[in-house]
Protein backbone atom coordinates (compact mmCIF):
# COMPACT_ATOMS: atom_id res chain seq x y z
CA UNK A 1 0.00 0.00 0.00
CA UNK A 2 1.15 3.17 -0.91
CA UNK A 3 0.39 6.00 1.83
CA UNK A 4 -0.39 9.44 0.97
CA UNK A 5 -0.23 12.17 4.21
CA UNK A 6 -0.26 15.90 5.01
CA UNK A 7 0.42 17.15 8.22
CA UNK A 8 -1.82 20.21 9.11
CA UNK A 9 -2.00 22.98 12.04
CA UNK A 10 -5.63 22.77 11.72
CA UNK A 11 -6.71 19.94 14.02
CA UNK A 12 -10.59 19.86 12.74
CA UNK A 13 -10.74 20.25 9.27
CA UNK A 14 -12.19 16.70 8.96
CA UNK A 15 -12.14 14.64 5.63
CA UNK A 16 -12.99 17.12 3.40
CA UNK A 17 -10.10 19.83 3.02
CA UNK A 18 -7.31 18.16 2.23
CA UNK A 19 -6.52 16.23 -0.77
CA UNK A 20 -4.01 14.94 -2.94
CA UNK A 21 -3.39 14.21 -6.96
CA UNK A 22 -1.36 11.74 -8.41
CA UNK A 23 0.05 12.52 -12.29
CA UNK A 24 1.79 10.30 -14.50
CA UNK A 25 3.29 12.72 -16.53
CA UNK A 26 5.83 10.69 -18.59
CA UNK A 27 2.84 8.55 -20.12
CA UNK A 28 0.40 11.58 -19.48
CA UNK A 29 -1.97 9.80 -17.25
CA UNK A 30 -4.37 10.41 -14.32
CA UNK A 31 -4.98 8.37 -11.15
CA UNK A 32 -8.78 7.92 -11.38
CA UNK A 33 -9.53 7.90 -7.52
CA UNK A 34 -13.02 6.69 -8.46
CA UNK A 35 -11.84 3.44 -9.93
CA UNK A 36 -8.68 3.55 -8.56
CA UNK A 37 -6.88 3.35 -12.17
CA UNK A 38 -4.70 5.22 -14.05
CA UNK A 39 -6.57 6.78 -17.14
CA UNK A 40 -5.46 9.03 -19.67
CA UNK A 41 -5.00 12.75 -18.21
CA UNK A 42 -7.69 14.19 -19.96
CA UNK A 43 -10.41 11.64 -19.50
CA UNK A 44 -10.76 11.98 -15.74
CA UNK A 45 -12.92 14.54 -14.11
CA UNK A 46 -11.87 16.93 -11.66
CA UNK A 47 -13.72 15.38 -9.01
CA UNK A 48 -12.23 11.99 -9.83
CA UNK A 49 -9.05 13.10 -9.90
CA UNK A 50 -9.09 13.98 -5.92
CA UNK A 51 -7.98 11.75 -3.00
CA UNK A 52 -9.40 13.11 -0.16
CA UNK A 53 -6.85 12.74 2.91
CA UNK A 54 -8.98 11.47 6.24
CA UNK A 55 -8.57 12.77 9.30
CA UNK A 56 -6.29 10.94 11.90
CA UNK A 57 -7.75 9.97 15.56
CA UNK A 58 -6.58 11.28 18.75
CA UNK A 59 -3.84 12.48 19.52
CA UNK A 60 -3.31 12.63 15.70
CA UNK A 61 -6.05 15.47 14.61
CA UNK A 62 -3.21 16.96 12.94
CA UNK A 63 -3.00 14.58 10.52
CA UNK A 64 -4.26 13.27 7.07
CA UNK A 65 -3.50 10.26 4.96
CA UNK A 66 -5.10 7.47 2.72
CA UNK A 67 -3.54 4.54 1.47
CA UNK A 68 -3.98 3.00 -1.81
CA UNK A 69 -2.75 0.34 -3.49
CA UNK A 70 -1.04 1.51 -6.80
CA UNK A 71 0.72 -1.94 -8.65
CA UNK A 72 4.38 -2.42 -9.55
CA UNK A 73 6.90 0.49 -8.83
CA UNK A 74 6.55 3.65 -10.57
CA UNK A 75 7.15 7.27 -10.62
CA UNK A 76 4.60 9.80 -10.72
CA UNK A 77 3.82 13.46 -9.43
CA UNK A 78 2.13 13.89 -5.91
CA UNK A 79 -0.03 17.36 -5.82
CA UNK A 80 -1.12 18.79 -2.64
CA UNK A 81 -4.31 21.34 -2.47
CA UNK A 82 -6.86 22.77 0.37
CA UNK A 83 -10.32 23.48 -0.81
CA UNK A 84 -9.77 26.19 1.38
CA UNK A 85 -7.05 27.87 0.25
CA UNK A 86 -5.66 28.92 -3.14
CA UNK A 87 -8.78 28.38 -4.65
CA UNK A 88 -8.17 24.22 -3.79
CA UNK A 89 -5.12 24.01 -6.37
CA UNK A 90 -2.43 22.47 -5.41
CA UNK A 91 0.16 23.98 -3.75
CA UNK A 92 2.64 22.03 -3.42
CA UNK A 93 4.10 18.90 -5.25
CA UNK A 94 6.94 16.56 -5.31
CA UNK A 95 7.77 13.61 -7.63
CA UNK A 96 7.54 9.90 -6.11
CA UNK A 97 8.86 6.48 -6.39
CA UNK A 98 7.26 4.27 -3.89
CA UNK A 99 7.45 0.77 -3.59
CA UNK A 100 3.79 -0.66 -4.53
CA UNK A 101 4.23 2.26 -7.39
CA UNK A 102 2.62 3.98 -9.98
CA UNK A 103 2.40 2.18 -13.16
CA UNK A 104 -0.95 -0.17 -12.48
CA UNK A 105 -1.27 -0.38 -16.27
CA UNK A 106 0.88 -1.00 -19.42
CA UNK A 107 1.02 2.34 -21.32
CA UNK A 108 -0.89 2.14 -24.65
CA UNK A 109 -0.16 4.48 -27.70
CA UNK A 110 -2.88 7.25 -26.29
CA UNK A 111 -1.40 8.22 -22.94
CA UNK A 112 2.50 7.77 -23.82
CA UNK A 113 3.00 10.49 -26.08
CA UNK A 114 5.35 12.34 -23.31
CA UNK A 115 7.36 9.31 -23.28
CA UNK A 116 10.98 10.86 -23.76
CA UNK A 117 10.49 14.23 -23.24
CA UNK A 118 11.53 16.25 -19.87
CA UNK A 119 9.32 17.34 -17.70
CA UNK A 120 9.63 20.74 -15.57
CA UNK A 121 7.62 22.88 -13.42
CA UNK A 122 7.14 25.41 -11.20
CA UNK A 123 3.72 26.35 -8.46
CA UNK A 124 2.92 29.14 -8.05
CA UNK A 125 0.09 31.03 -5.82
CA UNK A 126 -0.79 33.15 -8.70
CA UNK A 127 -2.50 32.49 -12.28
CA UNK A 128 -2.33 34.18 -15.32
CA UNK A 129 1.22 35.09 -15.15
CA UNK A 130 1.39 34.05 -18.79
CA UNK A 131 4.18 32.61 -20.83
CA UNK A 132 6.94 34.35 -20.48
CA UNK A 133 7.39 34.73 -16.86
CA UNK A 134 8.66 31.80 -14.97
CA UNK A 135 11.53 29.73 -16.77
CA UNK A 136 14.32 26.79 -15.72
CA UNK A 137 17.78 26.54 -16.62
CA UNK A 138 18.94 23.26 -16.80
CA UNK A 139 22.76 23.21 -15.78
CA UNK A 140 24.92 19.38 -16.69
CA UNK A 141 27.74 20.10 -14.07
CA UNK A 142 29.26 16.76 -14.88
CA UNK A 143 29.74 17.91 -18.61
CA UNK A 144 29.96 21.33 -18.25
CA UNK A 145 27.13 21.98 -20.47
CA UNK A 146 24.08 24.19 -20.25
CA UNK A 147 20.81 23.51 -22.07
CA UNK A 148 20.31 25.74 -25.28
CA UNK A 149 16.13 26.35 -26.02
CA UNK A 150 16.88 28.28 -28.89
CA UNK A 151 19.38 25.37 -30.65
CA UNK A 152 17.30 22.59 -28.92
CA UNK A 153 20.94 21.50 -28.01
CA UNK A 154 23.45 21.04 -25.17
CA UNK A 155 26.23 23.55 -25.33
CA UNK A 156 29.45 24.40 -23.42
CA UNK A 157 28.59 26.86 -20.59
CA UNK A 158 30.46 29.97 -21.57
CA UNK A 159 28.71 29.39 -25.50
CA UNK A 160 24.87 30.29 -24.71
CA UNK A 161 23.33 33.61 -23.39
CA UNK A 162 21.25 34.21 -20.84
CA UNK A 163 18.37 34.57 -22.90
CA UNK A 164 18.70 31.41 -24.79
CA UNK A 165 18.87 29.83 -21.72
CA UNK A 166 15.68 30.23 -20.59
CA UNK A 167 13.01 27.59 -20.87
CA UNK A 168 10.30 29.09 -20.06
CA UNK A 169 7.36 27.66 -18.47
CA UNK A 170 3.60 27.72 -20.09
CA UNK A 171 0.36 28.10 -17.37
CA UNK A 172 -2.01 25.00 -17.57
CA UNK A 173 -5.15 24.66 -16.95
CA UNK A 174 -8.61 24.19 -14.54
CA UNK A 175 -7.65 22.69 -11.58
CA UNK A 176 -3.65 23.27 -12.23
CA UNK A 177 -3.80 26.52 -13.75
CA UNK A 178 -1.43 28.20 -11.07
CA UNK A 179 0.96 25.24 -12.36
CA UNK A 180 3.50 26.48 -15.05
CA UNK A 181 5.08 23.85 -16.94
CA UNK A 182 6.78 22.58 -19.92
CA UNK A 183 7.86 19.45 -21.58
CA UNK A 184 10.92 19.88 -23.53
CA UNK A 185 12.53 16.65 -26.43
CA UNK A 186 15.88 15.65 -27.63
CA UNK A 187 17.54 16.03 -24.18
CA UNK A 188 18.66 12.38 -24.34
CA UNK A 189 20.21 10.98 -21.13
CA UNK A 190 21.92 12.65 -18.15
CA UNK A 191 23.56 11.84 -15.08
CA UNK A 192 23.95 15.00 -13.02
CA UNK A 193 21.27 18.03 -14.24
CA UNK A 194 20.94 20.88 -12.19
CA UNK A 195 17.93 22.68 -12.55
CA UNK A 196 17.71 26.50 -11.71
CA UNK A 197 13.89 28.11 -11.54
CA UNK A 198 13.48 31.83 -12.45
CA UNK A 199 10.83 34.81 -11.94
CA UNK A 200 11.92 37.10 -14.98
CA UNK A 201 10.15 39.92 -13.42
CA UNK A 202 11.33 39.10 -9.93
CA UNK A 203 15.13 38.65 -9.32
CA UNK A 204 15.90 37.46 -13.31
CA UNK A 205 19.25 36.43 -12.52
CA UNK A 206 18.41 34.75 -8.87
CA UNK A 207 16.83 31.40 -8.62
CA UNK A 208 13.11 31.75 -7.52
CA UNK A 209 13.15 28.38 -5.87
CA UNK A 210 16.84 27.20 -4.75
CA UNK A 211 18.09 24.33 -7.09
CA UNK A 212 16.71 20.84 -8.07
CA UNK A 213 19.38 18.10 -8.72
CA UNK A 214 17.71 15.49 -11.40
CA UNK A 215 19.04 12.53 -14.08
CA UNK A 216 17.66 12.25 -17.25
CA UNK A 217 17.40 9.23 -18.85
CA UNK A 218 16.15 9.45 -22.78
CA UNK A 219 14.65 12.27 -21.37
CA UNK A 220 12.38 11.53 -19.08
CA UNK A 221 13.43 13.45 -15.59
CA UNK A 222 14.08 10.79 -12.68
CA UNK A 223 14.76 12.02 -9.09
CA UNK A 224 18.04 10.07 -9.21
CA UNK A 225 20.78 12.88 -7.40
CA UNK A 226 21.12 14.30 -4.36
CA UNK A 227 22.14 17.74 -3.57
CA UNK A 228 24.52 19.22 -0.44
CA UNK A 229 24.72 20.11 1.72
CA UNK A 230 22.56 17.61 3.55
CA UNK A 231 20.46 16.89 6.74
CA UNK A 232 19.32 15.05 9.68
CA UNK A 233 15.21 15.73 9.18
CA UNK A 234 14.02 13.17 11.88
CA UNK A 235 15.17 10.54 14.07
CA UNK A 236 13.89 7.82 16.08
CA UNK A 237 15.03 4.87 18.17
CA UNK A 238 13.08 1.73 18.71
CA UNK A 239 13.08 -1.12 21.10
CA UNK A 240 14.12 1.39 23.95
CA UNK A 241 12.63 1.76 27.56
CA UNK A 242 12.02 5.17 26.60
CA UNK A 243 9.93 6.21 22.98
CA UNK A 244 12.17 8.76 21.96
CA UNK A 245 12.27 10.84 18.39
CA UNK A 246 12.74 14.38 16.92
CA UNK A 247 12.03 16.20 14.17
CA UNK A 248 14.59 18.62 13.12
CA UNK A 249 17.15 16.86 15.69
CA UNK A 250 20.32 19.36 14.78
CA UNK A 251 17.63 22.66 15.97
CA UNK A 252 16.97 20.50 19.24
CA UNK A 253 18.73 19.14 22.22
CA UNK A 254 20.44 15.58 22.18
CA UNK A 255 18.10 13.06 21.84
CA UNK A 256 18.31 10.90 25.45
CA UNK A 257 17.16 7.23 25.46
CA UNK A 258 16.92 4.83 28.08
CA UNK A 259 17.41 1.29 27.67
CA UNK A 260 18.31 -2.42 29.39
CA UNK A 261 21.37 -2.68 29.75
CA UNK A 262 23.26 -5.12 26.74
CA UNK A 263 19.86 -3.90 24.88
CA UNK A 264 20.53 -3.47 20.94
CA UNK A 265 17.77 -0.78 19.90
CA UNK A 266 16.89 0.05 16.73
CA UNK A 267 18.31 3.54 15.55
CA UNK A 268 16.26 5.48 12.63
CA UNK A 269 16.58 8.66 10.44
CA UNK A 270 15.41 10.17 7.51
CA UNK A 271 18.42 11.75 5.74
CA UNK A 272 17.50 14.39 3.35
CA UNK A 273 19.20 16.84 0.94
CA UNK A 274 19.37 20.94 -0.14
CA UNK A 275 15.62 20.58 -1.75
CA UNK A 276 13.99 18.63 0.97
CA UNK A 277 14.30 15.64 -0.81
CA UNK A 278 15.03 12.07 0.84
CA UNK A 279 18.78 11.14 -0.84
CA UNK A 280 19.83 8.27 -2.27
CA UNK A 281 22.05 5.63 -1.51
CA UNK A 282 24.51 6.65 -4.34
CA UNK A 283 25.02 10.19 -2.64
CA UNK A 284 26.85 8.48 0.67
CA UNK A 285 30.77 7.15 0.10
CA UNK A 286 30.87 5.42 3.75
CA UNK A 287 29.31 5.62 7.18
CA UNK A 288 31.11 5.34 10.24
CA UNK A 289 29.72 4.84 13.62
CA UNK A 290 31.39 5.26 17.60
CA UNK A 291 29.86 4.22 21.48
CA UNK A 292 31.95 5.97 23.97
CA UNK A 293 30.64 5.64 27.93
CA UNK A 294 30.27 9.02 28.89
CA UNK A 295 29.86 11.03 32.63
CA UNK A 296 27.51 13.66 32.89
CA UNK A 297 29.83 15.12 35.92
CA UNK A 298 33.13 15.09 33.78
CA UNK A 299 32.85 16.09 30.42
CA UNK A 300 36.25 15.83 29.23
CA UNK A 301 35.93 11.57 29.67
CA UNK A 302 35.38 9.58 26.85
CA UNK A 303 35.90 6.17 27.06
CA UNK A 304 35.46 3.93 23.93
CA UNK A 305 33.77 0.48 24.03
CA UNK A 306 35.46 -2.46 22.77
CA UNK A 307 34.32 -3.69 19.42
CA UNK A 308 32.03 -0.46 19.12
CA UNK A 309 34.91 2.20 18.74
CA UNK A 310 35.00 3.81 14.95
CA UNK A 311 33.65 1.15 12.94
CA UNK A 312 32.02 0.81 9.34
CA UNK A 313 28.11 0.66 8.75
CA UNK A 314 27.71 -0.80 4.88
CA UNK A 315 26.21 2.48 3.36
CA UNK A 316 23.87 -1.14 1.02
CA UNK A 317 22.57 -2.20 4.29
CA UNK A 318 21.22 0.76 6.01
CA UNK A 319 20.41 3.57 3.47
CA UNK A 320 17.00 3.37 1.11
CA UNK A 321 16.36 5.03 -1.83
CA UNK A 322 12.91 4.74 -0.83
CA UNK A 323 11.41 6.11 2.16
CA UNK A 324 10.26 3.17 4.90
CA UNK A 325 7.20 3.38 6.86
CA UNK A 326 6.31 0.11 8.63
CA UNK A 327 6.09 -0.60 12.13
CA UNK A 328 9.76 0.12 13.43
CA UNK A 329 8.43 4.03 12.04
CA UNK A 330 4.43 4.75 12.58
CA UNK A 331 3.16 7.99 13.33
CA UNK A 332 5.93 9.36 15.33
CA UNK A 333 7.50 11.94 14.83
CA UNK A 334 5.82 11.92 11.59
CA UNK A 335 4.08 9.29 9.02
CA UNK A 336 7.02 9.97 6.30
CA UNK A 337 9.37 7.18 7.29
CA UNK A 338 13.19 6.86 7.57
CA UNK A 339 15.38 5.90 4.68
CA UNK A 340 18.60 4.97 7.59
CA UNK A 341 18.39 2.22 9.71
CA UNK A 342 21.06 0.78 11.81
CA UNK A 343 21.47 -1.86 14.82
CA UNK A 344 24.46 -2.32 16.64
CA UNK A 345 26.02 -5.56 16.42
CA UNK A 346 25.78 -7.73 20.05
CA UNK A 347 27.11 -10.74 18.57
CA UNK A 348 30.68 -10.54 20.35
CA UNK A 349 30.89 -7.49 22.12
CA UNK A 350 27.65 -5.41 24.03
CA UNK A 351 27.18 -1.68 22.93
CA UNK A 352 26.21 -0.78 26.15
CA UNK A 353 27.30 -3.31 27.94
CA UNK A 354 26.52 -1.96 32.26
CA UNK A 355 23.63 -0.74 34.21
CA UNK A 356 23.81 2.59 34.96
CA UNK A 357 26.03 4.31 32.72
CA UNK A 358 25.45 7.16 30.26
CA UNK A 359 26.52 5.96 26.77
CA UNK A 360 26.60 7.82 23.32
CA UNK A 361 26.46 6.38 20.12
CA UNK A 362 27.22 8.77 17.21
CA UNK A 363 26.83 8.38 13.25
CA UNK A 364 28.93 10.31 11.00
CA UNK A 365 27.87 10.01 7.10
CA UNK A 366 30.49 10.94 4.14
CA UNK A 367 28.78 11.83 1.10
CA UNK A 368 30.48 11.98 -2.20
CA UNK A 369 29.97 15.36 -2.93
CA UNK A 370 29.76 18.14 0.30
CA UNK A 371 30.47 17.87 4.02
CA UNK A 372 30.11 15.57 6.62
CA UNK A 373 27.15 15.07 8.57
CA UNK A 374 25.71 13.01 11.50
CA UNK A 375 23.51 12.82 14.83
CA UNK A 376 24.01 11.49 18.23
CA UNK A 377 22.01 9.81 20.38
CA UNK A 378 22.47 9.68 24.42
CA UNK A 379 21.36 6.64 25.57
CA UNK A 380 21.39 5.46 29.57
CA UNK A 381 21.17 2.27 30.77
CA UNK A 382 19.25 0.49 33.62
Amino acid sequence: MARFAYQSNDTGAGNGRFLKILLDRKNGRALNVTTNTWKAAGSVSSSDRRLFLQQGASPFLGLYSRELALGPVGEFYEYTADLTFNDGRPFYCERRYVSDGAFAQTPDAATNALAGKAHFEFIHLQTGLGPNRLFVRAMDHATGEIWNRQANAWAPFGSVSESDSRIFLWPESGDFANVYAIDVDGMGSRQELWLHYYDAQLFPNEPKNGVERFRLFNGSVTSGGSLPPFKIEAVKAHGVLTVADRLDPNNEPDTILVVNARAAPTFLARLVDASGAPILAAAIASIRGNVSELRAWEPSYERPIAGHYQFAIPVSESIFDVLQVNYLWDDQPDSQGYNFRFQPSTALYQAFPDRGKLYALEIEFTPTTGECFGFRFLVKTK
